[in-house]
Formats: C-alpha cells, structure tokens, sequence
C-alpha cells in the first residue's frame, strides 16, 4: 500500500509523480537517513491519495526511481507543501521546535529542503480490493426530520382556527 498525503502530482494519463525530502531523520539511531520513498523504487503497491477530505483508491501502481531526471536543487511543484516535506523529512514524532529547527539547519543549511521523486505508473486495477472496499463503506444519513402535516385550511400553510364559541 502506498499512501502519501499531500505529496502527490496527478499526471494527466492515470500516472503520478511522488515527492520526499532527500533524507529522512531516523529517531531510532538517531542519524539523518535517505529518502523515505527509496524502499518502494522497482516495486509495485496499491495507490491511494487524498481529495476533498476523501482517501481513494486510484489502482495498482509500479514505482520507479527519478532522482537522475529530478535534480535535487529543483524544487517541488507548488501543489507539493513545503511544510507536509519539512514533517516527512522530520519523521514522526516530530522533535521539539527548537530541536526541529536545529535538525533541519544542519541537513539542509541553505534552509530548502532536497527533493526526491518517484514515478507512479499505472499498471492495473484491482477490482476485488475496490469491490471489498466499497463493501466495507458504510453510509452514513443525515438527520431525519418529520414534517408537520399541512392544514386543510389552505392559504399560507397556517393551521385552521377552531371558531369562538359564545357564551
């Protein structure tokens, strides 16, 4: 499964491009890492991304690597937030802002993030996992409002008045 929030380009064709910070910081060993996207190079993984609040399922992608055709001195395209590649590039938990701040400037001194690219290219579609996922989707409705019934009376939708009786 491949699931990058905020860190995918839409090709016109059915293929994406995927962006990463060059490096990663690993808080196990303590020690900048490469690229979190370089596991996935000459795999293939099920595609899905982020739109309108909604996760998608886009297909069976293959990934290929793009470093040699992406300089890392060109930046990302404006649709790829620099802040979503800052949060990657820090790992999660996030460190302390000052020690953010500190980690950042000693990998990257010129204060821009490198920027590795990954090619997504459609090779497929698997129906089962999209039928079992639509399967599993479960609809939610809106409030139920009961309406009151309309009087006979007609004109403005006001109920009929009962008539005074006198006395």
């Amino acid at each position: 499964v491949l699931y990058l929030p905020g860190r995918t380009l839409n090709l016109s064709n059915g293929h994406f491009l995927a962006f990463g910070p060059s490096n990663h910081y690993n808080h196990q060993i303590r020690a900048w890492a490469g690229s979190d996207l370089i596991g996935f190079h000459g795999s293939t993984r099920e595609l899905f991304v982020e739109r309108n609040g909604s996760i998608l399922y886009m297909g069976t992608y293959k990934c290929h690597y793009l470093n040699d055709m992406y300089p890392k001195d060109m930046e990302p395209p404006q649709k790829i937030a620099k802040s979503m590649l800052v949060d990657v590039a820090l790992g999660v938990p996030p460190p302390a802002k000052e020690i953010s701040e500190r980690l950042i400037k000693q990998q990257y001194p010129t204060g821009e993030i490198d920027v590795e690219a990954t090619g997504l290219q459609l090779v497929g579609f698997n129906q089962r996992l999209y039928d079992a996922l639509c399967k599993g989707l479960r609809v939610v409705s809106g409030p139920s409002f009961k309406r009151k019934p309309i009087s006979q009376s007609g004109a403005g939708g006001s109920p009929a008045k009962k008539p005074k009786r006198a006395l």
